[in-house]
């Protein structure tokens, strides 16, 4: 009878060998993994926002002088006489946050212009890929902008319905709380990496500086559409 004599240090060896070129693979793949985690956490997708603004538009009209002549009046009578151009010009006397708030001034004003309607403009901001820096300098710019718009906002329809008697004060406390505080943002912002942005924030400086002349009611209601449509611009720059 024969007997097979078994190499066992052979057997180990081969055994020990597979276990080496398994566990050199799965310390790769881990390794791969860490470094993507670590991207991802460093650079996260920015939040979709959506912002919608709602304008009463008296009329608009293919030929400049037209709706300048038309602005102008809405001026004379106390509204914004903004125009807003995108292959039409625009004659808009006011903005509102909510539509139901517009529809109830157009009903309004229907009487005196027929061709009275709501233009509603939206900015959507997509979801890009920035560092956590970036992410936060993007999302504090647009928060800081809507708080503005909203203050000013609340402060314009008060002056509206004559129930703001003390708006010296109020406008006060928004120029201090909210005008400085996003002057002194924005300008940090264009210190940042954005340039197609720039141009927005520098427009909305631009009507800050206006809206702190205080001139009249009108350009208040001007200024807040102007920056308005710089937000709604900024959003769909990215």
């Amino acid at each position: 009878m024969e007997v097979y004599s078994v190499n066992y240090s052979q057997i180990k060896k081969r055994i020990n060998s597979k276990n080496n070129k398994f566990s050199f693979k799965f310390f790769i793949i881990f390794l791969i993994i860490i470094v993507f985690i670590g991207i991802f956490t460093a650079i996260k997708p920015l939040k979709t926002k959506n912002i919608k603004f709602f304008y009463v538009e008296i009329n608009s009209f293919l030929n400049y002088k037209e709706a300048n002549k038309l602005a102008n009046s809405v001026q004379e009578q106390g509204g914004a006489g903004y125009i807003y151009y995108d292959g039409k010009y625009h004659v808009l006397t006011s903005l509102y946050l909510k539509k139901e708030d517009a529809n109830k001034v157009k009903e309004n004003l229907t009487k005196d212009f027929p061709t009275c309607k709501i233009l509603t403009l939206e900015g959507n901001l997509f979801q890009r890929n920035y560092n956590k820096f970036q992410n936060e300098i993007i999302m504090n710019t647009i928060n800081l902008n809507q708080n503005l718009i909203k203050n000013l906002y609340n402060l314009s329809v008060e002056i509206d319905i004559n129930q703001s008697l003390n708006y010296t004060t109020k406008f006060d406390r928004i120029k201090d709380e909210y005008i400085s505080k996003t002057k002194d943002f924005f300008k940090s912002f264009k210190l940042n990496k954005f340039p197609t942005q720039v141009e927005s924030m520098e427009e909305i400086l631009s009507s800050l500086d206006e809206i702190l002349k205080w001139k009249n009611f009108c350009v208040l209601k001007y200024e807040l559409i102007n920056i308005s449509i710089c937000q709604i611009n900024f959003l769909n720059s990215f």
